[in-house]
């Protein structure tokens, strides 16, 4: 009898932590900048291809990590390159033992990281470093 009466407040009790443990986000936004004189070639951002240079945002429960890559011609035809990588980071309160504390708190913690992406200047490559860097990568000289 006293152990149904137990079982029947823990349940209640885990509802009520269920109900109202709280939750984590995590944000990861790219924000390409250009110059009205540059015009956009191609953006990648993640998992996208974009034509046009529009800030890129991801979110999940979990570190986010976006790869992103800017493609630019400048008023003289100049191809310019921009890359970086918005990761977020796991904080300590997201880590065991910690973790078991927040996840009980009635809030959303969110973890956020912001990047400006800008492109810069290709260097023109001769025929014989470009040939060395597709070797670098696996491509074959024809």
């Amino acid at each position: 009898m006293m152990a149904r009466h137990f079982l029947k407040h823990a349940v209640s009790i885990g509802a009520c932590a269920a109900c109202l443990s709280s939750c984590i986000v995590h944000r990861a936004t790219v924000k390409p900048v250009h110059d009205e004189g540059q015009q956009l070639v191609v953006s990648a951002m993640g998992n996208q291809i974009q034509a046009e240079a529009a800030p890129y945002h991801q979110e999940s429960a979990l570190p986010e990590e976006i790869p992103a890559t800017l493609w630019l011609r400048d008023r003289d035809g100049n191809l310019l390159r921009g890359d970086v990588t918005v990761q977020t980071a796991r904080p300590w309160w997201q880590r065991f033992p910690a973790d078991i504390m927040t996840d009980l708190l009635p809030f959303t913690f969110s973890v956020e990281e912001e990047q400006s992406l800008s492109a810069k200047p290709l260097e023109p490559m001769s025929r014989e470093a470009l040939d060395e860097a597709a070797q670098a990568f696996g491509f074959e000289q024809p």
